[in-house]
């Protein structure tokens, strides 16, 4: 099908199948949820609608990929993106290695150009930290290269909880833990417990084949999306409590956009350098960057420590069987 088929496709299931469990899918797939129904809007366009239906700061985006939507969303209109509680954000490593590149996290790398300008909201001067408009795009960034800057001044800066694979990759599941939870439940015939096993072990199976150090019940996938969806959900319950999950506040994290071989690499100041007087801003010799001015530069919030990197595959898996 041509892409334009597959998006309709996805909103018109046919029931005209030979095969009968197919037709069933199909025919059920008509219904529609009340928890879940599907935008026939841009993504970018229905993350603004909801925006502007409902009252401030009670919206929270979490992004689990590519920041495009959100920066295309943010470009149409800053202030009612801004209204959003938070973007919590998978994405970045900030003293760990890259996991497409030596520098880069993949979700940053492939769209670096979007993470710079989503950050660029959370400054107290935008224009500081937005990425450069070089003279011609090229064709796979077009998209976020091409989008309109944002006004000199906007009524609030943007919240952004930032998950690098710094503290992702210390959460995960081993072969062994997923095992030995689901397996009474596959014998109970859990429809749940064989669906997931299905591709879960076929999961395992592949890690496994690329590593020469684990294998069997050791072998184990890094959580990295579902720990921002934890911190969602924890940090709202009624259980959550205060300072079970562990952020730097307002760090100057930038992107880099245009270099060869540090494309999507996340940037902080490491040096130990005096900061500028309040009220000195702008380029100077010796501050290449304007980090040192209190009155530029990004403000994310980065996590660095959760209730326990130890407990949360046992989490996720005691909510996904609701046991």
């Amino acid at each position: 099908m041509t892409p334009d088929e597959t998006w309709r496709a996805s909103f018109e299931p046919t029931t005209a199948s030979d095969a009968s469990d197919i037709a069933v899918s199909a025919e059920e797939l008509q219904g529609r949820s009340e928890l879940f129904m599907p935008s026939r809007r841009p993504a970018s366009e229905e993350i603004l609608k909801l925006l502007r239906e409902n009252e401030a700061d009670t919206i929270t985006i979490v992004a689990l990929g590519p920041l495009t939507n959100l920066a295309i969303a943010a470009a149409a209109d800053p202030e009612a993106f801004t209204r959003a509680h938070e973007v919590v954000v998978m994405g970045g490593t900030i003293h760990e290695n890259g996991n497409i590149t030596p520098v880069a996290e993949f979700n940053t790398f492939a769209d670096s150009v979007a993470a710079a300008r989503v950050y660029a909201l959370t400054s107290p001067n935008p224009q500081s930290t937005m990425p450069p408009a070089p003279p011609q795009a090229a064709p796979d960034r077009a998209a976020t290269y091409l989008l309109a800057p944002y006004p000199a001044k906007l009524s609030r800066r943007l919240r952004v909880a930032l998950f690098p694979l710094d503290i992702t990759h210390q959460h995960s599941l081993t072969r062994g833990q997923f095992r030995q939870f689901s397996s009474p439940l596959v014998q109970a015939q859990s429809p749940l417990a064989e669906w997931m096993s299905a591709f879960v072990h076929k999961t395992f199976d592949k890690i496994e084949s690329l590593q020469t150090s684990v294998s069997g019940d050791a072998v184990k996938f890094e959580l990295h999306d579902p720990l921002c969806l934890w911190y969602c959900v924890d940090s709202r319950s009624a259980s959550g409590a205060a300072g079970r999950w562990v952020f730097t506040e307002n760090e100057d994290i930038r992107v880099e956009t245009a270099g060869q071989w540090t494309r999507g690499q996340c940037l902080v100041d490491r040096r130990s350098r005096r900061r500028r007087a309040e009220g000195d801003d702008g380029e100077r010799p010796g501050d290449t960057g304007n980090w040192l001015s209190g009155a530029s530069g990004n403000r994310l919030r980065q996590c660095t420590g959760t209730p326990g990197p130890q407990v949360f595959g046992e989490v996720m898996l005691k909510r996904i069987f609701d046991s």
